[in-house]
């Protein structure tokens, strides 16, 4: 069990940073591309996606989502994990990702501080900026993506002969 704790702070942590990382970066670089995670009223609030955001979002999902699954399967072989284990380290390490975008990025900078690069031109200033719930529903949203993770991990070691 160990192994398992210390796999979820470590591989948990590494790539809470790369992600949340990514995450800034793609919000610093144009917010819209992130529009489908702020709350309905922003998104009510301006116009829909253009055909070239639409193209940015995805290619900004084809980065982040390999990662999110991938690294803990990955995490899960390394530490040749039985399949149980390995699905309780991969959902723990999705989790602990799932935990740091809500607590840090959604409800600390999103919510909280509200820099001015999250902010969508055109939205400044709405009450919706401080939807604390709208992300706490967008993290319960995201634990089937962390049970997918898990039993992919577990899969894939049983496969390996873990």
């Amino acid at each position: 069990m160990a192994t398992i704790i210390t796999g979820i702070i470590w591989w948990g942590g590494a790539l809470a940073v790369v992600i949340s990382l990514l995450i800034l970066a793609i919000v610093w670089y144009e917010p819209r591309m992130m529009l489908h995670h702020y709350p309905a009223g922003i998104r009510k609030r301006i116009t829909p996606m253009d055909k070239r955001e639409r193209r940015l979002a995805l290619a900004s999902a084809f980065v982040s989502l390999p990662l999110a699954v991938g690294v803990p399967i990955i995490a899960a072989l390394t530490l040749r994990l039985a399949s149980v284990e390995a699905f309780i380290l991969a959902f723990g390490i999705s989790i602990f990702i799932q935990l740091v975008d809500l607590v840090l990025i959604d409800w600390l900078l999103f919510c909280t501080v509200t820099p001015s690069f999250m902010v969508i031109p055109g939205t400044e200033g709405a009450p919706e900026y401080k939807d604390y719930r709208h992300h706490a529903v967008g993290f319960l949203k995201g634990l089937p993506l962390a049970v997918f993770t898990g039993l992919l991990a577990a899969a894939a070691t049983a496969i390996s002969g873990g």
